[in-house]
């Protein structure tokens, strides 16, 4: 199965915009979610010096663009002392009924896992995801934290 990728276009020299609405969908247990970003959402692919985008042949358009987004996304609007979208961004699958659980905070350990989860299934090589995994892990208080 082909693994869909969010479509962006650079704005900036560091920030991509979504040109259409990015959804993406996984189980956990039982339940089934589905996490949508708004079409315009910003994101810098990934929050790190572009040095390090060489090192690790990290490109905007790679196999963990999907991951970096959705990452991107919940640390900006899902954290439990930060900004909060007003819509339909976060759903869970009650019944064969989307709700509406987009009031639910994530923690930065939920966060930092779906990225891992998601270059996982993107195909990211597995040292790249590690790499970039623990490299989140061990910085990205940082960005959670503004």
């Amino acid at each position: 199965m082909l693994f869909k990728q969010p479509v962006t276009i650079p704005i900036s020299d560091k920030l991509y915009m979504l040109i259409e609405p990015y959804e993406y969908r996984w189980q956990h247990g039982i339940n089934s979610y589905k996490l949508v970003i708004p079409r315009g959402f910003e994101t810098d692919i990934a929050s790190v010096p572009r040095w390090v985008w060489s090192l690790f042949g990290i490109l905007p358009d790679g196999l963990h663009r999907a991951a970096a987004v959705l990452h991107d996304f919940l640390y900006r609007y899902n954290k439990p002392h930060g900004e909060r979208l007003t819509g339909y961004y976060f759903k869970l699958d009650a019944f064969g009924l989307w709700q509406d659980i987009s009031h639910y905070p994530w923690s930065r350990k939920q966060c930092d896992r779906l990225f891992m989860r998601v270059m996982r299934e993107a195909g990211t090589v597995k040292w790249k995801r590690r790499a970039m995994f623990w490299a989140v892990r061990a910085v990205g208080w940082y960005g959670w934290d503004r």
